[in-house]
């Protein structure tokens, strides 16, 4: 439970929502559980309050957020690349993030041009 609260569907208040609910119900065996699309979905959810209501904070995980951005700006959004398949994290060591933090301080504008390039070869 709090590993869900604080971290995977993580909220703006400190009380559980019944967002939480679903992940709990059948706690004999959490391998069912499909956690990825259920983070996943709840970070849908989260973005799409945040511009319904028009506020600053997101509910859901950031981390998860952070990879499918990366991903997303590194390797276009449907890849061929081996590299590129998943799990997406398994991409993104120590090394190549120290890289891409190089290029984000260099020129974010362009990086998202680089992906769109590299999708169309």
């Amino acid at each position: 439970m709090y590993i869900q609260k604080t971290f995977l569907c993580a909220t703006n208040s400190n009380s559980l929502s019944p967002k939480h609910f679903p992940a709990i119900v059948n706690v004999d065996n959490p391998r069912q559980m499909n956690w990825a699309r259920h983070v996943c979905n709840f970070l849908l959810d989260g973005i799409t309050e945040m511009r319904r209501k028009n506020s600053k904070g997101v509910e859901g995980c950031v981390f998860a957020m952070l990879i499918i951005y990366l991903h997303e700006t590194h390797f276009g959004e449907y890849s061929g690349d081996d590299e590129a398949r998943p799990p997406w994290i398994s991409y993104w060591r120590g090394d190549t993030l120290k890289e891409r933090l190089k290029l984000e301080k260099k020129d974010s504008t362009g990086l998202l041009s680089q992906a769109k390039q590299r999708k169309e070869k």
